[in-house]
């Protein structure tokens, strides 16, 4: 028969130890497995090991155990080791972002760059993840993604919390940029929405500048001079990693009219119509009433909240009214003529000539796209990540 293992370490973690330990002579015959065994007994009493280290799990925070081990071959099975040093599990600790603590949770919000800390891990938390919105062109900007990931065990360590900054908007008909990335370490990435589309013919010269850009939510479409519409950015889950992945296409543009939409979380965005006077270029939804169905917009923007929606596709009657701090929505396309710019969940869009001042950029923090003008979109909406667990 085997000899008796060593138990050379035992490490402590969330209700688990970590027990490494070295084989003895095998008797001749290979060994087939290991029993190890917890005092005081646990959940499961005895757990098998085929190698070392092995983890064992069920514990009682907060208690003190020791452990032995035997060695299992054809001809049967040795003695027990000596008994461990004592060692106590203990609950992991967790750091970083901003701590809120509602209805029997905790919550780490991050609205700026920063580092999940973990010790005692693995923990197993719930992630949001919200892309940076894009810059509005002619065409409104898009959301970013919303990726929304429960359980995730996260190892014992520092871990990298990336905040996408908003997506630049157009200034004199020049390039607008997508949204940036939003990312817990390699756990969870949430891409940034697509910039909207130009008017054609930019001040560098470009003739092709209408289409709205790809992203976690596309952009909407500027109104290049040919083809006739502009085409719309595209939902590029692709570039998200996480368990569900929000995000919905942009509208098209119109030649010589209107810029289309940006894509929110929760709908895709309008296509525009060719009559100036009619306005449709509203950006889609945000993702509305997801994981509880609460219709409540919390001011920490937590867990139960209602994440946006533009309310109702009526047209915003007056230039720079807007409805209200809306999240994850796509913004609202400009106007070429028209006596106003549509709206949408992110930035409300504004018209030609010059006057710009109802165009609205997406809320820091909400992942909403900017709204759209022919030569002065605005920024996006930067993004935000939230970590939950039970208090």
């Amino acid at each position: 028969m085997p000899q008796a293992p060593t138990i050379n370490s035992v490490t402590g973690g969330n209700a688990q130890v970590s027990v490494a330990f070295t084989a003895g002579a095998t008797g001749g015959s290979a060994i087939t497995g290991y029993s190890i065994t917890s005092s005081p007994a646990s959940t499961t009493t005895t757990q098998s090991a085929s190698s070392s280290p092995y983890t064992f799990t069920g514990l009682t925070n907060e208690t003190a155990y020791t452990f032995t081990i035997t060695a299992t071959n054809a001809n049967g099975t040795s003695a027990s080791s000596s008994a461990s040093s004592s060692v106590t599990p203990t609950a992991f600790q967790i750091t970083g972002g901003n701590l809120i603590t509602s209805g029997g949770y905790n919550y780490r919000v991050f609205t700026l760059s920063g580092t999940l800390g973990i010790t005692n891990g693995p923990a197993t938390l719930d992630i949001l993840a919200i892309g940076g919105g894009g810059g509005g062109g002619f065409g409104g900007g898009g959301s970013g993604a919303l990726v929304w990931s429960p359980l995730v065990s996260v190892a014992t360590g520092n871990h990298s919390v990336n905040i996408g900054a908003g997506g630049l908007g157009n200034t004199n008909r020049d390039t607008t940029t997508n949204g940036g990335n939003t990312s817990v370490g390699s756990l969870v990435v949430a891409a940034g929405g697509g910039g909207g589309g130009r008017k054609s013919g930019d001040t560098l010269g470009n003739s092709n500048t209408g289409p709205g850009a790809d992203g976690g939510s596309g952009g909407g479409g500027g109104h290049p001079n040919s083809p006739a519409t502009g085409a719309a950015g595209s939902a590029n889950s692709g570039l998200s990693t996480g368990t569900n992945i929000y995000g919905n296409n942009g509208g098209s543009g119109y030649n010589c009219c209107n810029g289309g939409g940006g894509g929110g979380t929760g709908s895709a965005g309008a296509n525009a119509d060719g009559d100036p006077g009619t306005g449709v270029n509203i950006g889609g939804n945000g993702k509305t009433n997801w994981l509880n169905n609460s219709t409540s917009d919390t001011a920490d923007f937590l867990w139960a909240a209602q994440i946006g929606t533009n309310g109702s596709n009526a047209l915003v009657n007056t230039l720079g009214s807007n409805p209200g701090t809306i999240y994850l929505g796509g913004g609202g396309g400009g106007a070429y003529g028209s006596p106003r710019g549509g709206y949408g969940g992110g930035g409300t869009g504004g018209i030609s000539g010059g006057n710009t001042t109802g165009v609205t950029a997406g809320k820091t923090n909400t992942g909403s796209g900017g709204g759209g003008a022919n030569a002065e979109g605005k920024n996006g909406g930067s993004g935000v990540v939230i970590v939950r667990y039970p208090a």
